[in-house]
């Protein structure tokens, strides 16, 4: 998913497979940025 401003440059975010966001990225004229970056610590349920 993105959203753009009036310069159309973008700000991105990235979801992992459980819709839980993980990072925002901006689009500059040097490329992208990584604005916020976020790790979830979930264990992992065995049975």
């Amino acid at each position: 998913m993105a959203t753009f401003d009036d310069q159309h440059f973008g700000l991105f975010y990235q979801y992992n497979a459980e819709g839980k966001l993980v990072r925002k990225l901006i689009e500059t004229e040097r490329g992208m940025k990584t604005v916020q970056e976020t790790q979830y610590n979930t264990p992992k349920i065995t049975r």
